[in-house]
């Protein structure tokens, strides 16, 4: 029954309107609808903080992503509700590995700059250097392409956005952290070749001694 009225076309103009009275049944009749797909994708200890989110979310736009001649409104909605609720699932778990990578370089740190004056490993120094020198949204993109393997498709749904879109972000996070490496590759140059740089570029020609301008003359 309630999905019927939610369907209707009543209350998708009604919603669409922002009328306060159509959005207070989508807050009652939508819970039982999302309920299932929350536990299904294993956020339950989420479901009421992220179905709060995603109504507070289609109150302030109200619900303009919505296309009927697409869908109905109640395929619509979970589409939306199981988006968000991928979304937090997605990010609660980058923010587990980025923990775990931080416990990780724990120990990788104390001996840091040891490797680094030893020229150990060098590339990929310089790559982490790159990597941390990104914006935390190309970070986040190039964890699930490159170490995750996420579909183009599945970064779109994360996203919110269409799949080329996607494909468009992936792109330019990886041009983006080649620029960084070869700027980083300009910048540090090996301290000695720098100092060789240098003597030359002070070094002047010294005119030769009287006795060998003798010498040649002969």
């Amino acid at each position: 029954m309630f999905k019927e009225i939610l369907n209707s076309k009543e209350s998708i103009e009604a919603l669409q309107a922002g009328d306060d009275e159509a959005f207070k049944k989508l807050l009652d009749y939508g819970w039982p609808i999302l309920r299932p797909h929350y536990r299904k994708l294993g956020v339950t200890h989420l479901a009421e903080d992220l179905f709060s989110a995603t109504i507070t979310k289609l109150w302030a736009t109200k619900c303009a992503g919505y296309n009927p001649a697409k869908s109905s409104f109640i395929t619509w909605f979970v589409t939306v509700g199981r988006r968000d609720a991928l979304n937090e699932k997605r990010r609660q778990e980058y923010n587990r590995k980025i923990l775990e990578r931080t416990r990780e370089e724990l120990s990788f740190d104390k001996d840091y700059e040891r490797k680094e004056k030893s020229g150990l490993r060098p590339q990929e120094l310089l790559a982490r250097k790159a990597y941390e020198s990104l914006a935390q949204d190309d970070q986040i993109i190039l964890d699930w392409r490159s170490i995750e393997g996420l579909s183009f498709d599945l970064i779109a749904e994360s996203l919110g956005i269409k799949e080329q879109a996607a494909r468009m972000r992936v792109s330019r996070a990886r041009a983006r952290f080649v620029d960084a490496i070869e700027r980083l590759a300009d910048f540090e140059i090996p301290k000695r070749i720098n100092r060789s740089k240098r003597r030359d570029s002070g070094r002047t020609i010294r005119p030769p001694h009287k006795h060998q301008e003798e010498i040649s003359s002969v």
